[in-house]
């Protein structure tokens, strides 16, 4: 089965907002992750997180550098060639109730 470490690129929303807004992930193979999601400067680290993939099932606890004392709390399904993850739900943790939707595509 191939690993999904690696750079993912992707989308989330806000509830209730219908924008989308650009957000990568660096997956670690180690179940670190780095975040990346700074429009006018794309290659600046804005968090850091753990990761990890049970079955289709993923789910990350990430922690932003400009919001420090929240943990926010994504989770989403693999789909089955492990290249995009997809009816994501994010929130501050423990819930993914109150914050929106996500995506993502390996690179």
């Amino acid at each position: 089965m191939p690993s999904i470490a690696g750079k993912w690129t992707g989308s989330y929303q806000f509830i209730n907002y219908d924008y989308d807004f650009m957000m990568n992930f660096e997956l670690l193979e180690d179940g670190n992750l780095i975040v990346r999601d700074d429009p006018n400067e794309p290659d600046r680290i804005t968090g850091t997180g753990l990761w990890r993939l049970e079955n289709t099932f993923f789910e990350a606890s990430i922690w932003y550098y400009d919001d420090p004392m929240d943990v926010f709390y994504y989770h989403a399904q693999m789909n089955g060639d492990r290249t995009h993850l997809e009816s994501g739900k994010w929130g501050v943790y423990p819930s993914v109730d109150n914050g929106g939707t996500w995506k993502m595509t390996k690179k």
